[in-house]
């Protein structure tokens, strides 16, 4: 069988590799905290706290805990792209595979009315097509910005963005295989 892995013709995914990730250059989130630096938070007590300057955005801002930290960049927040470090397919499987098949018959009484079949395979199938069109969604190309407590006429109050959907793939990908 030869195959290559289904991919993006743009070349504009990316896909996610943990051992190239470094938690220095990752977007800093909102964290939990107390307004008054009080023992508990309850209710309008409680706020996002911006982990990497101890400020607190105020009251009613709980919303906000596990959203972006605006305006700040450690570096570039993204999966390895193609191009750069990576095969333009974004995943490597191998592309030539032998499977073998082995297939046995054994007449058991002479006369062929009770005859005894085996068969054994190894067969292989491509990984699922929506594997390349998950990882397209990796370039961060979009942005899920939500405003709250805000009126069409200012278009002001608490904004959040969430953090891009991640999506990875095994680099070096075995092919599914039954037997």
């Amino acid at each position: 069988m030869h195959a290559i892995p289904q991919h993006d013709a743009l070349l504009q995914s990316g896909n996610f590799l943990p051992d190239k990730w470094v938690q220095s250059v990752s977007p800093a989130l909102y964290v939990p905290g107390c307004v008054g630096n009080t023992a508990t938070c309850t209710g309008s007590n409680r706020s996002a706290k911006n982990p990497l300057t101890g400020e607190l955005l105020g009251a009613n801002t709980a919303l906000a805990i596990g959203t972006l930290v605006p305006n700040f960049r450690r570096g570039e927040e993204r999966p390895v792209p193609v191009r750069e470090e990576i095969a333009d397919t974004t995943y490597l499987f191998p592309k030539l595979n032998v499977g073998p098949r082995f297939g046995t018959a054994y007449d058991l009484l002479g006369n062929q009315h009770v005859v005894l079949r085996g068969s054994l395979g190894l067969y292989f199938d491509r990984p699922r097509g929506g594997n390349a069109q998950a990882l397209v969604g990796n370039t961060f190309v979009s942005i899920l910005q939500t405003l709250r407590y805000s009126q069409l006429q200012s278009l002001s109050g608490l904004a959040t963005q969430s953090p891009a959907q991640l999506t990875a793939y095994q680099y070096e990908s075995k092919l599914p295989t039954s037997l």
